[in-house]
């Protein structure tokens, strides 16, 4: 989907896009709409205007612009929107080196007890900041906004 999303995009504006780069937008996006798109328009915006072809040397002259783009329009809002409390516990959750959190583990690293941080799990997911895999199992919405998590200090 996300390949014909591109090229569609694209298509309609006369610019072609190397399938490598296609690849990388995706792994880096994990597919998400919004970071997908998010992720077109900065590259589109940043090629040289006589450019028609997107290639790999365009991305990754505009990465790190894009990860900003990202933090700034996305994930900024989903962090400061919640209570300073969740933010502490997502902020731990963050430091736990796996794809995969499953409750006890939460509560081992925090240091919260299991009463006081269902609470704030109940928050994050019904803010959409992290989803449910099964019962006990969470992850983050997308492995940029762990990442972003992870640089702020100010929980």
């Amino acid at each position: 989907e996300a390949n014909e999303y591109i090229k569609t995009k694209l298509g309609r504006i006369g610019v072609s896009i190397e399938d490598e780069v296609i690849k990388k937008i995706y792994r880096e996006t994990e597919g998400h709409p919004y970071v997908l798109a998010a992720a077109m328009y900065v590259l589109y915006k940043e090629i040289p205007q006589e450019d028609t072809t997107i290639k790999l040397t365009h991305y990754e002259a505009v990465s790190q612009e894009l990860h900003k783009f990202i933090s700034k329009e996305f994930f900024y809002p989903l962090y400061y929107t919640i209570t300073p409390s969740a933010r502490k516990i997502l902020h731990k959750m963050a430091e736990i080196d796996s794809s995969q959190l499953d409750f006890k583990g939460i509560v081992e690293h925090s240091g919260v007890k299991s009463t006081t941080l269902a609470p704030y799990l109940n928050e994050l997911l019904r803010k959409g900041r992290i989803d449910k895999i099964s019962r006990g199992k969470y992850k983050f919405i997308h492995r940029l906004f762990r990442n972003y998590v992870l640089g702020r200090e100010d929980f």
